[in-house]
């Protein structure tokens, strides 16, 4: 019986439903689950030149088709196609996810009825399985652009322009544009790095004056003189005072993350920083000086005329003077 029911689907005088209510060939229905499937007469024709036509449709799609699969193969040609709409559409600015009510009375059909409408609608099939596969790569393509633009018109929002930028950004979005021609997000995330960059550039070079000058007077002052060039590293190493590094901002990638590690905001409380960063490091290359200054004991005399006390002075003098050259002294 099992046989039979086989060869009759194999010829084509049936048509079987699984238990899904879906249509199935001889070589998709599995004997286990053949009781759960349902039976009926083939009533409709398919010719083998409109075979030879679906199977190539099929081919065209990317799936491969031998003689007496197309049944099988047709309800993946529907997957296929349904995800391919899937790809083509999206939440904003992508397009609205194509409409797809066409294949879903398709996948109501079954047997050579099936069969015999996806050839009537093989030019439409191709024609949308072409259309949204090329959607889904454009998308795939510019949807990073997207999420850079968004990020980094974040990072901008205290900036003049930003409003302007943040108002084509919404116009995009609000008419579902991502996929114009020319790509309007490619323009507006060049105009936006150009912003970023102009405006970093501007922080950078900012904070490299501002430190130039600091160091400059850090470098004249007498203790940090007296200080040898190993105390001196020490000593800016130790403050965190470097001279700025220019961040990567070759590309959209390396611009967002320079941002991420330094927000423009920072750069500015950076450079307010430096002066009293180098304040402090100045106060400790004084009390760095005045450590190593060499204690000096004074002669203890007892005085009781004006030639003694000059006599002391100049005993005095003469002790500091020889100590003097060997460093700085406390009394």
């Amino acid at each position: 019986m099992d046989g039979a029911l086989y060869a009759l689907l194999a010829s084509g005088h049936r048509r079987a439903l699984d238990a899904a209510h879906k249509a199935v060939d001889a070589k998709g229905l599995e004997r286990s689950k053949l009781t759960q499937a349902s039976f009926k007469p083939e009533s409709v024709t398919v010719s083998p030149v409109q075979l030879i036509q679906l199977r190539k449709l099929m081919q065209e799609v990317g799936i491969t088709c031998q003689p007496q699969e197309e049944l099988q193969k047709a309800m993946l040609l529907l997957e296929e196609l349904k995800s391919r709409a899937a790809k083509a559409g999206g939440e904003s600015p992508k397009p609205a996810v194509p409409d797809v009510t066409h294949l879903n009375q398709l996948e109501q059909l079954a047997g050579n009825a099936l069969l015999v409408q996806l050839h009537a609608d093989r030019d439409k099939l191709l024609a949308d399985a072409n259309a949204w596969q090329q959607a889904g790569q454009t998308i795939d393509k510019r949807w990073p652009n997207w999420i850079q633009l968004t990020d980094l018109l974040n990072q901008a929002r205290d900036l003049g322009p930003h409003a302007e930028l943040a108002g084509e950004t919404k116009a995009i979005a609000d008419q579902r544009a991502l996929l114009s021609t020319p790509d309007p997000v490619q323009a507006l995330l060049e105009k936006t790095m150009d912003l970023l960059r102009r405006s970093l550039n501007h922080h950078v070079q900012a904070f490299q004056d501002e430190y130039t000058a600091r160091l400059s007077a850090l470098q004249a002052d007498e203790s940090w003189q007296k200080l040898g060039a190993a105390d001196q590293t020490t000593l800016l190493k130790e403050g965190g005072l470097e001279p700025a590094q220019v961040p990567d901002m070759s590309s959209a990638a390396a611009l967002e993350q320079a941002l991420d590690d330094c927000p423009l905001a920072r750069w500015a409380d950076k450079r307010e920083a430096l002066a009293n960063r180098f304040d402090q490091a100045r106060q400790k290359a004084v009390k760095k000086v005045t450590s190593k200054a060499m204690p000096v004991q004074l002669p203890h005399r007892v005085l009781s005329s004006q030639d003694e006390l000059k006599a002391w002075l100049d005993e005095v003098e003469k002790l500091l003077k020889e100590r003097l050259g060997q460093g700085p002294v406390s009394l």
